[in-house]
């Protein structure tokens, strides 16, 4: 698989994940998103902020894949390897703490997507080609 490929489509999803969490963030209170289980207002703050830093951070690793997709092989594996070992310790937050914590809501429906695109970093990793 092209790597410029891998990189445009990993890049792509993550500026729509960016897109989603600002938007939502902005335009619906985080008790509608059901992310954040309290009645307390500091505590819904909170989880809005969350989603405000958590598209930012989104949309520099998607402006970062897109902006490289023309990189040369070695340095485009170095990125998918980066970003396989981010997308694991990203899978292991939301699987292993989000999910088993009391204050937040991360229903599986909402998280699974994220085996895929996790499977097609290491796909675009091991079957790398310019």
């Amino acid at each position: 698989m092209k790597t410029k490929l891998t990189l445009t489509i990993l890049g792509i999803l993550n500026l729509l994940g960016a897109t989603s969490l600002i938007l939502s963030a902005i335009f619906l209170p985080v008790n509608e998103l059901k992310i954040v289980i309290s009645d307390n207002p500091d505590v819904l703050r909170m989880g809005t902020l969350m989603s405000y830093l958590a598209g930012v951070l989104f949309l520099i690793i998607g402006l970062i894949l897109l902006m490289s997709r023309n990189c040369s092989l070695v340095t485009a594996k170095n990125l998918l390897l980066a970003y396989i070992l981010g997308e694991l310790a990203h899978v292991y937050v939301l699987f292993g703490i989000f999910r088993n914590d009391s204050l937040m809501n991360f229903p599986i429906e909402d998280i699974i997507w994220e085996i895929p695109v996790l499977g097609l970093a290491i796909f675009g990793y091991f079957k790398a080609k310019e």
